[in-house]
């Protein structure tokens, strides 16, 4: 099976390929589909989401149904300390937090997500910084 490290919860439904890397502190729930080569961690993986080959998830939630491509990467900022996080943005600025992918976003092959939030039903078809993504 896939390479699981430290709390990993996979549902039943889910189909993991055996080389992916899974964790620390991961959740994929039911019927997402992990491809070749995947490696998530520090995340939240919600209903049919598919993962394509090489995909990296570190950081971040995706939300149902959503798709990463091939190659493609979804990295949020790790959240240090017990400090409450109370602003996504800072003088019209994204704050470095997790990663969020809404409901239905398509994030294309070789496409890099990072420190963004992406409001449902969204094709991603570059490379986003630091954007809330409406």
């Amino acid at each position: 099976g896939p390479d699981i490290t430290g709390s990993v919860y996979i549902h039943p439904s889910a189909q993991v390929h055996p080389t992916a890397r899974i964790g620390p502190n991961v959740s994929i729930h039911a019927r997402a589909v992990v491809g070749p080569g995947v490696r998530i961690n520090d995340s939240i993986v919600l209903d049919n989401v598919h993962i394509k080959d090489n995909a990296a998830v570190l950081h971040a939630i995706v939300g149902w149904d959503s798709r990463i491509g091939k190659w493609g990467r979804v990295e949020g900022s790790k959240v240090t300390g017990t400090d409450d996080i109370d602003e996504v943005t800072h003088s019209g600025v994204k704050v470095n937090s997790i990663c969020i992918l809404g409901e239905d976003v398509h994030v294309k092959d070789e496409v890099f997500i990072r420190n963004s939030i992406v409001l449902p039903h969204k094709d991603l078809p570059g490379n986003k910084h630091n954007e809330v993504i409406m």
